[in-house]
């Protein structure tokens, strides 16, 4: 799908001397990226970037989960809006993704992506609590939750598996050993029925993915990691779902923004007795 770029832009894979250049640029467009942030993004993807003059001006990576991808950090220096690059830079991107692609879409980005054949796919919702806003002291999770065991690694897997239809063994791993805290569920039987991962991102921390059966147990986990970390800022990115968004904001959270998850191609089939309640991050899904 690429096509030849403008005079004076070149582009190429990223690498890992781009990711200081790559924070820069989220830094002026507000995004709330750290550079660690950008690092475990660069682990877990494929990057590319346009440059002018020796200067990364443009990001866009895509994560390869077997027959699916998704991209996304897809960002354009604010000094060179608005000349066609993001078009160039999606193209190249979706050349380094599989065919079955996802990605969360701004206002500003919509239009761009229908234009390459993306479908409209849900909504996320972008929900935020900082310390002082619940409404009450956090409430103790119920005792049935507790904090995962190297031995429930394979459940976790599992479920993200089922829940997603899209899965990176790579990719969960990563999350796992850079979390701050880990929970799962277990079932009657002592099966792990679903579990939340909390790690630091941006300015606190983000809650994601969640995956569970119903809205009580992704709440019940949103709870406990309210009740394990009082003074960070959290960050839930709910996925396409009314119900868990307003337990959400009956807890204290407030809405800090909202994007379309767009798809191309075919979206994976997954099992419908667990669910993805929130997004690892926009970029990955």
């Amino acid at each position: 799908m690429s096509t030849l770029l403008p005079e004076g832009y070149t582009l190429r894979a990223m690498g890992p001397l781009d990711l200081p250049q790559c924070l820069d640029i989220t830094r002026r467009i507000q995004w709330a990226h750290r550079g660690e942030d950008w690092a475990q993004a660069f682990r877990v993807t494929r990057g590319v970037v346009i440059q002018s003059q020796g200067r990364v001006i443009g990001t866009a990576v895509a994560c390869i989960k077997g027959m699916f991808s998704s991209i996304g950090l897809i960002t354009i220096d604010p000094d060179f809006q608005r000349r066609g690059l993001g078009r160039h830079l999606t193209k190249a991107v979706l050349d380094l993704a599989t065919q079955n692609v996802s990605l969360v879409a701004t206002a500003e980005g919509r239009g761009l992506y229908e234009s390459l054949g993306f479908k409209e796919n849900g909504t996320i919702l972008q929900l935020m609590l900082s310390p002082g806003d619940s409404a009450s002291p956090p409430v103790e999770p119920r005792s049935s939750l507790r904090v995962a065991r190297t031995e429930d690694s394979d459940d976790i897997h599992r479920l993200y598996r089922l829940a997603t239809g899209a899965y990176s063994q790579s990719l969960l791993d990563d999350l796992l050993a850079a979390a701050d805290a880990v929970w799962v569920v277990p079932g009657q039987d002592q099966e792990i029925t679903g579990f939340c991962i909390v790690r630091p991102f941006g300015r606190g921390a983000v809650v994601g993915p969640i995956v569970g059966q119903t809205v009580e147990v992704a709440v019940d986990l949103i709870r406990a990691s309210m009740h394990r970390f009082p003074q960070a800022t959290l960050r839930v990115d709910v996925n396409n779902n009314a119900a868990f968004s307003d337990a959400l904001l009956a807890l204290g959270f407030r809405t800090a923004g909202s994007g379309t998850r767009m798809f191309l191609g075919t979206p994976p089939l997954r099992d419908h007795a667990v669910c993805q309640f929130s997004l690892i991050s926009q970029a990955l899904l």
